[in-house]
C-alpha cells in the first residue's frame, strides 16, 4: 500500500508578537520536535536562489541566531518596506534520506488571515509503510508545535485524507487527521462524538485520536468529528 506524506499543520488567529518572541517559540519547537527518533538531520535554512544540499546553512538553535532569522523574514510590501502587522515568515528544512522536509510558518501576524505553520514529516522515499513515521514521532511532532505556538487547532494529516473528508480550507474549516488538537476556544458537540475516537484532555484543550494508522485513519470517524464541529450537516 502506498504511503502519502504526512504533515503537521496548526493555525491561530491574529497575535502580535515580536521577532524575539517568535524566536523563543521557534527555539522551543526545534528542541522538542522529534528528529533523531525520526531518522532526520538537524535543521537548516536555504538562502534564496540557492538549490541543492550544498547551499544549506545549519541552524544552531541559539536565541540570537533565531531572532536574526525571524527578523530577516519580516513580510515586506512592493516598496520593500516592512508591512505593519504582516508578521514574520521564517522557513527551515531538515533532511530524511536526502529528501528536504520543510518547516514553514507565519507568526506575529495581526491581520484577519492569522497565523499558520506546516511541518512535513519523514516517510520512505519508496512508499514503504514500515519506514513511515511511528505514532510516537507523529504525536510528538504535533504536541511539540502545540506546546510551542499555542495554536487554536492543529492536526497530523495527508492531502489525500483532506480530500476524502471534503475539507474546505476556503471556509476556514478545521482539518481532521489521525491526531487533532482543539483549543478550548473551539466549539465541539461532544454528544456527536463516536466512542471509537479517543479524547485526551490537556491544559488549554483536547487531543482527538482516530482509529487506524497515522497515514490511514478511519474516514468514518473523521467525518463524525467534522459533524461534531458543525460541518457537513
Amino acid at each position: 500500500m502506498n504511503v502519502e506524506s504526512l504533515a503537521v499543520t496548526a493555525s491561530w488567529a491574529s497575535r502580535a508578537e515580536t521577532a524575539s518572541g517568535c524566536a523563543r517559540r521557534l527555539q522551543q519547537s526545534l528542541r522538542d520536535i522529534p528528529s533523531k527518533a525520526a531518522g532526520c538531520s538537524g535543521w537548516f535554512t536555504m538562502p534564496e536562489n540557492i538549490t541543492g544540499r550544498d547551499g544549506l546553512i545549519p541552524v544552531t538553535g541559539d536565541l540570537d541566531g533565531l531572532t536574526a532569522l525571524v527578523e530577516a523574514s519580516a513580510v515586506r510590501g512592493r516598496s520593500a518596506g516592512v508591512v505593519p502587522g504582516g508578521g514574520f515568515s521564517p522557513s527551515l528544512i531538515r533532511l530524511h534520506h536526502d529528501r528536504p522536509l520543510p518547516y514553514s510558518l507565519s507568526c506575529g501576524v495581526t491581520s484577519r488571515r492569522g497565523n499558520h505553520l506546516s511541518l512535513d514529516l519523514a516517510d520512505s522515499p519508496f512508499g514503504d509503510r514500515h519506514d513511515s513515521p511511528s505514532t510516537t514521532v507523529v504525536s510528538g511532532s504535533l504536541k511539540a508545535v502545540v506546546s510551542s505556538w499555542e495554536p487554536q487547532h492543529g492536526t497530523t494529516v495527508s492531502e489525500r485524507f483532506l480530500r476524502a473528508q471534503k475539507h474546505r480550507a476556503a471556509n476556514r474549516e478545521i482539518p481532521v487527521g489521525w491526531l487533532t488538537y482543539l483549543s478550548e476556544d473551539i466549539e465541539l458537540d461532544s454528544r456527536a462524538m463516536p466512542d471509537e475516537v479517543s479524547i485526551e484532555k490537556v491544559d488549554g484543550g483536547i487531543y482527538l485520536t482516530l482509529p487506524g494508522h497515522p497515514q490511514h485513519p478511519s474516514l468514518d470517524a473523521a467525518l463524525a468529528v467534522r459533524r461534531a464541529l458543525g460541518y457537513g450537516r
